[in-house]
């Protein structure tokens, strides 16, 4: 006789997902200049994980923008966040009324995080004899597996993820579930402007919690510890205790969710909404998935990803773009055509970028002044003494974008560091946790560019995000990428190509840069063409041709005596 399977509810973090949608995929905009990629994306995951788990019940868990108890305990809880972009602002209330109009149970609760009601749900679910999954991208949450529960946690931008019990979590980071709020006391967590102790990074952290199990044994021991990590240790012990509490997850918040009736099946009713947004994509994952179908895995849309089909919406009071660009050129084409939709006809666009660019100063070329040779030094470090954090800069002098290798380049660029699911990312921020943001680019100048890597890294982990960094580099040069990885990084590139050349600014900036460089708009579309006709092989021979170790330059700014 076969075992019965045990219900299960999955506990969504509805924030956490959408966050990472936005930043892992291209912007997506509708007719009506609404954006929708991080409402796509989100749903991506949750129809995803609903189609692998079958789960009998759904809760999505939100956060409210007001204080919580941890910014009573510490006002400067998460007071190092940046603003959310404009972009991403009117995407949660839609994603609010798509909960709603889909009859999937929502909670939210004034004092509390996210955290806080998915660790309330997972065990009132186990209490009730429910299974519980919780849906994140967010580590902190890994201090719920055990028992009955599993995290779902999200990795490589939206596209994989993993499922981790409590003996998965510990083989895979290193220590239990329990000693999550532990490690956070130690090390603290910049994304969360969490303090911890000062000088003491993951690695450390992890050495001490596996040595003596426990913040409390740590700090009980911390007389026996010679040496600077002593002193760190004895100065430190409020700032850790304070830091635990600030990372753990209260299971006990007011909530009462009757899983009985947090069905998912009546999904269906929020098609219509999500057609009306133009998420037609999802609607049909919606479909397939209610009708026993398997739900495909998660794909950024690539047709029109960015690109509006129409003009953005009009604010009374406010002459249009196109209506200014009319009034200072003069040009009639300009003058009878209304809105924005002049900057559907490129030969109307050329025309009136160059009437304006006609009215900027000039100055006689210079000619016969020599481009100096570069004086290449390989590394350098900058001492800051007190600097909690190092500034790391590698990078190398190449060529501008006329170069047939430039865009090769960029490509290159994009996949070590050029979107949220990147090789950077994923390595010093998801798995080691020694940033919160590292960026690859190519840039480009008049008559040269340069290769760049940047990243600020805790001052204690600044050697090992620098080993990890070159692991990255010589991991693209020693092996071919995957198919789909290659695949993503051009769909992201184009993506924001088109998000670029989504108005009349950004339009004018390329067309300045294109003139720069002696090209015209024509080179928009060979870009694209040769961005898609990238493969693995030409992504490899391009690193092992630029990115040897002994051609890079590194630069470290911080504090030099940790």
């Amino acid at each position: 006789m076969s075992e019965t399977r045990k219900p299960s509810v999955l506990l969504v973090d509805g924030y956490s997902l959408i966050f990472r949608a936005f930043h892992a995929l291209p912007l997506m905009v509708t007719k009506d200049g609404t954006y929708t990629n991080a409402v796509h994306g989100f749903f991506s995951m949750l129809l995803k994980a609903l189609g692998d788990y079958r789960p009998e019940a759904l809760c999505v868990m939100l956060d409210v923008h007001a204080p919580t108890f941890r910014h009573t305990l510490y006002p400067d809880y998460k007071g190092t966040r940046k603003p959310m972009p404009e972009e991403l602002r009117p995407q949660l209330p839609l994603m609010r009324e798509a909960l709603k109009a889909m009859h999937i149970a929502s909670f939210e609760m004034e004092g509390y995080e996210a955290d806080d009601l998915l660790g309330t749900a997972a065990r009132l679910a186990n209490e009730q004899g429910y299974a519980a999954y919780v849906l994140t991208g967010d580590r902190d949450s890994l201090q719920l597996a055990g028992g009955d529960t599993r995290i779902i946690l999200t990795k490589t931008g939206i596209s994989e993820s993993l499922l981790l019990d409590a003996e998965g979590v510990k083989e895979r980071y290193g220590y239990r579930p329990d000693q999550v709020p532990d490690m956070k006391g130690l090390m603290g967590d910049s994304s969360d402007n969490i303090p911890g102790i000062a000088g003491i990074g993951e690695k450390t952290a992890l050495k001490l919690i596996s040595q003596y199990g426990s913040l409390d044994e740590v700090l009980a021991h911390a007389d026996e510890v010679k040496g600077k990590l002593g002193e760190k240790l004895r100065a430190g012990r409020e700032s850790a205790l304070l830091s635990r509490d600030l990372g753990t997850i209260r299971r006990n918040a007011p909530i009462q969710p009757d899983f009985a009736r947090c069905t998912w099946q009546e999904m269906n009713e929020g098609i219509p909404l999500l057609q009306q947004y133009e998420l037609n994509q999802t609607a049909k994952s919606v479909e397939r998935l209610l009708s026993g179908e398997t739900v495909p895995a998660v794909q950024p849309r690539t047709t029109a990803a960015g690109q509006r089909a129409g003009g953005g919406k009009k604010e009374t009071g406010k002459v249009s773009p196109a209506t200014a660009m009319a009034q200072e050129t003069g040009l009639p084409g300009l003058q009878a055509v209304s809105g924005e939709k002049v900057f559907t006809d490129p030969d109307i666009l050329c025309q009136a970028v160059a009437a304006l660019a006609e009215r900027l100063p000039r100055r006689k070329p210079e000619a016969g002044i020599p481009f100096p040779a570069p004086v290449t030094q390989h590394e350098a470090r900058v001492d800051h003494p007190g600097a909690v954090q190092s500034s790391i800069r590698i990078g190398r002098l190449l060529f501008p974008r006329q170069h047939p290798d430039f865009l090769g380049m960029q490509v290159v660029a994009s996949a070590l560091g050029g979107y949220f699911g990147s090789r950077l990312m994923q390595n010093l921020r998801e798995e080691h946790g020694y940033t919160y943001g590292v960026v690859a680019a190519m840039v480009n100048f008049e008559r040269e560019g340069y290769f760049a890597v940047a990243a600020q890294v805790g001052t204690e982990v600044t050697q090992d995000a620098l080993r990890e960094i070159y692991t990255e580099i010589e991991r693209l040069r020693a092996e071919p990428m995957p198919e789909g990885e290659l695949s993503l990084v051009k769909n992201i590139m184009v993506g924001e190509m088109m998000r670029i050349l989504d108005g009349p600014f950004g339009i004018a900036d390329v067309t300045i840069e294109n003139i720069l460089c002696g090209r015209d708009h024509t080179v928009i579309n060979e870009n694209i063409r040769r961005i898609q006709a990238m493969t693995p092989a030409d992504v490899q021979l391009l690193a092992r041709k630029y990115l040897s170790r002994e051609e890079l330059v590194t630069v470290i700014a911080g504090d030099l005596r940790k």
